[in-house]
């Protein structure tokens, strides 16, 4: 069944719109090279990230190591910059290489970021930061991830991390789960038949790439006008 998710009051902050051309950070962004950062800067706000780690095969990290990207922080962009994304607890963090410290910047005033290619938006509701969801639509609607990792055990063996994720389409402000191929039929109510047949017609497959079977269904129905 799906899972529905209402956010009262849901505020998303996205870094760019790709489907409706527009862009509303285009008037603030700006290029940060890393001598031109102040320590002054409000990207060094955050503490410093300073994680115990334990024993354990793989790591808690959306990629192992860190990577040159771009932070939408206190408004401003700050770009060609090493960061990494902690999936386990959901940390941004800056590896600020002058001092060579790590520092996690504050989720509330980060709006989002680029990593390898993968763009994520940050989520914010009423009460404040939900959560950072990598977009894979950006439209009326969009089609959204959430990647979780947890560090497992059996016994006295070394643990192991295990990546998993959800998908989401959201509407307004409703984020609704979508976990199966019938779950994402089923989403179009009465334009049910009309997806089922543009989703043999294209020879898509849902198990083999779910999310953007997802997001190239919603770019349909957006299309089509459902």
């Amino acid at each position: 069944m799906n899972q529905t998710i209402v956010f009262v009051g849901l505020f998303f902050v996205l870094c760019i719109d790709v489907v409706a051309a527009s862009e509303p950070l285009s008037s603030r962004d700006s290029s940060f090279p890393i001598s031109a950062i102040s320590p002054n800067s409000l990207i060094y706000s955050g503490p410093e990230y300073a994680k115990t780690y334990t024993s354990a095969n793989g790591h808690p990290f959306f990629r192992e190591q860190a990577m040159t990207g771009w932070v939408d922080c206190y408004q401003n962009r700050y770009q060609g910059i090493p960061i990494s994304y902690d999936i386990e607890t959901d940390l941004v963090i800056f590896h600020e290489p002058v001092n060579n410290i790590k520092i996690s910047l504050i989720n509330e005033k980060v709006d989002g970021f680029m990593i390898d290619g993968h763009q994520f938006i940050s989520v914010k509701d009423a009460t404040g930061f939900v959560g950072y969801f990598e977009a894979i639509y950006l439209g009326k609607k969009q089609v959204l991830v959430k990647w979780f990792k947890i560090l497992t055990r059996s016994g006295v063996e070394v643990g192991k991390y295990i990546t998993y994720s959800n998908i989401f389409i959201r509407d307004g402000n409703v984020l609704t789960q979508v976990s199966s191929k019938n779950e994402l039929f089923s989403y179009f109510g009465k334009n049910k038949k009309q997806v089922q047949q543009y989703y043999q017609q294209q020879h898509m497959n849902y198990k083999k790439d779910p999310a953007h079977t997802v997001s190239a269904l919603v770019a349909y129905g957006e299309q089509n006008g459902y």
